[in-house]
């Protein structure tokens, strides 16, 4: 355990350490940034995700079609749900997955018809991890 935060030290200072990092445990260490837990920066959990981001750019397509799919309640920030989009590839989603639980969500939300006050923001759709109970869709 020491080492593991005697590294996650040495990474809060030298963002070039990040490139090092597997998947996995990069998106593990953002979890842990991201809640106030390390003390990492603001500055550094923006990067991290940048980060992120470009290493999973080849599935943008795919992205690109959850956005399309994915009920929209106001005020999305595109860049933002993008971010959680690659976090859980990071964590061993599949694309194919995401974009199902983006159309079953729709179509949930369509015939329960909730005013879109009700919808789940796309960020925390993706970060709370719901789109896993509609890989199946609940009608």
């Amino acid at each position: 355990l020491t080492k593991i935060l005697d590294y996650l030290n040495q990474v809060k200072e030298s963002p070039e350490l990040l490139n090092k990092l597997k998947v996995q445990g990069f998106r593990m260490v953002l979890d842990l940034a991201t809640s106030g837990a390390l003390g990492y920066s603001e500055e550094f959990v923006d990067k991290s995700k940048k980060y992120l981001s470009e290493k999973f750019l080849e599935f943008y397509p795919q992205f690109e079609r959850f956005w399309e799919l994915y009920p929209k309640r106001g005020g999305e920030v595109k860049e933002k749900v993008w971010e959680e989009f690659a976090g859980q590839l990071a964590i061993g989603a599949s694309p194919e997955e995401l974009v199902l639980a983006a159309k079953n969500y729709a179509e949930f939300i369509q015939a329960n018809a909730f005013d879109a006050k009700y919808i789940k923001r796309a960020d925390n759709f993706l970060s709370h991890k719901t789109w896993k109970k509609f890989l199946k869709n609940p009608s």
